[in-house]
This record gives structure tokens, C-alpha cells and sequence, in this order.
């Protein structure tokens, strides 16, 4: 949309300028308003775990890439339980078949 016509709805700039831009004016043009009205520190938007699998690539074996909070690098399966739910859930299981 950065190089789409104007008429369009685009942002009118040519390929070369936008890359030129920094990522940050790239953001800047491309998130939504509403996203940029909230304080710095509020800027994320939750999303349902099986929501996110249309808008997030995945590697060839299933694993998404991400970023910690403390800005690590993380990378793990969207299976619509987390970790915690399923590790509980095996616990339960062999107890019961003792």
C-alpha cells in the first residue's frame, strides 16, 4: 500500500523511497491509527492463538518465530493450548493410568 496510488488509498511514495524509510517509518504508515492514539507500552494488540495462524508464517516444521518481552528471540508451535495446559494435561493422564 506504500506505492499504491493515492487515488487508491496508497501511500503515493515510489519503491525507491520506501527504501530509503527506516522501519519505524514504515510502521508509522502502515499500523492502524487506533494503535498509535494508545500510550508507548500499550501498542500490542492480543490475539486468539488459532486467529494467529493466518496472520503469522510458519518455518517448514511448523515453528513460528517471535521476540520475548526482554527482547530474546523465541520460536515455538501455535497448537491452541499453552505449554503449561498440555504439560498438566500429560500429568493428569499418568496419574490416572497408575
Amino acid at each position: 500500500m506504500l506505492c499504491e496510488s493515492e487515488w487508491n488509498g496508497g501511500g503515493g511514495y515510489t519503491p525507491r523511497e520506501v527504501g530509503q524509510m527506516t522501519m519505524d517509518q514504515i510502521w508509522f504508515r502502515l499500523c492502524d491509527l487506533e494503535v498509535l492514539k494508545k500510550k508507548l507500552g500499550d501498542r500490542t494488540e492480543s490475539v486468539a492463538a488459532l486467529g494467529a495462524l493466518g496472520a503469522v508464517k510458519t518455518d517448514k516444521k511448523g515453528f513460528v518465530k517471535g521476540r520475548a518481552a526482554d527482547g530474546s528471540p523465541i520460536k515455538g508451535k501455535i497448537t491452541g493450548k499453552s505449554l503449561a495446559r498440555r504439560m498438566a494435561e500429560e500429568a493428569e493422564k499418568k496419574s490416572k493410568s497408575k
